[in-house]
């Protein structure tokens, strides 16, 4: 009997210390780590921009465009185009990027601004967009466009969300194009999700802002660029290497052999960045920028 009373006390020793190093949550199912607290929820329009931005600069074709060519920065094989031209090769310096800008002020909305080479003006015929890519895999997911803004106040009226709900964006390249429908299926669930203006502030500016809870609340983590896109192009169909080859598309390099554009005009994007999280050193991810675009104080 001592023996089992003896073997019982080293059990019970054992599973004390046991209980002792583990996890509440494991000794007592009862004792739940507690959901976090939902955001509050956001109404009404988005607010003035603050805060610092993540900057992507993009390559600017305002020297030699007007000479029906550019000198960098359009490699279909990355998914990276300079191509701010129309069909016979015209540049329009309002459909061309020098900066993306994202802003997270942390007031439940995300602001980003495409700075345009000029003024952008209606006879542009451009539509600017913002790509989101919430799994991170470097296919996008979400495509926000507006066509340009009426005024400088916040309004919903040019703005539409489009999302690729069957997951074939960017499922062939530029070799075999898969010539899949893009971003296929429009986002009615919120109406209000996203807003859009020209910036009261600088005239070649063009600002889009949409709810942080789309992309998972304060410390949602993505990838984003932005594009201008001729509205002669079916723009849920970018990007390009899913629909053409590089012989059909053309190239706006003057000196090779399938210049001048064809099928592929009117774009101009800029590189992928992180935003809630970095990237270090080399990346799979397709048209990422070299570095991580950083903070500007």
């Amino acid at each position: 009997m001592k023996r089992f009373i003896f073997i019982g006390l080293v059990v019970v020793s054992i599973l004390s210390v046991l209980a002792f190093a583990m996890p509440s949550n494991l000794v007592a199912a009862a004792a739940e780590t507690p959901s976090p607290t939902p955001e509050p929820a956001v109404t009404g329009e988005p607010h003035e921009i603050s805060g610092a931005p993540q900057i992507i600069h993009d390559q600017v074709s305002k020297t030699w465009g007007p000479k029906k060519q550019i000198l960098d920065g359009d490699t279909m094989y990355q998914g990276r185009y300079e191509r701010p031209f129309d069909q016979e090769m015209l540049y329009f310096p309002g459909a061309d990027i020098s900066l993306a800008a994202l802003y997270r002020p942390g007031d439940g909305w995300i602001y980003t601004k495409l700075r345009l080479t000029q003024q952008p003006k209606a006879d542009d015929k451009t539509n600017y967009v913002i790509e989101l890519d919430l799994d991170r895999d470097g296919r996008g997911d979400t495509l926000i466009m507006t066509s340009l803004p009426a005024g400088n106040k916040w309004a919903t009226g040019t703005v539409s969300v489009w999302e690729d709900k069957n997951k074939d964006v960017e499922t062939g390249d530029v070799n075999s194009p898969n010539k899949g429908d893009g971003y296929e299926t429009k986002y009615t669930e919120d109406p209000e999700m996203a807003f859009a203006r020209l910036s009261p502030d600088n005239p070649q500016d063009v600002q889009i802002a949409f709810k942080q809870a789309y992309i998972g609340g304060s410390k949602g983590m993505f990838l984003w660029r932005v594009w201008t896109v001729f509205n002669t192009w079916e723009s849920t169909k970018i990007p390009p290497e899913d629909q053409y080859t590089l012989q059909e598309a053309g190239v706006p390099y003057y000196l090779n052999a399938d210049y001048p554009l064809k099928a592929v005009y009117g774009m101009d994007n800029t590189c992928r960045a992180p935003s809630g999280y970095e990237i270090y050193g080399q990346t799979r991810i397709k048209g990422s920028c070299v570095v991580p675009a950083a903070p500007v104080h």
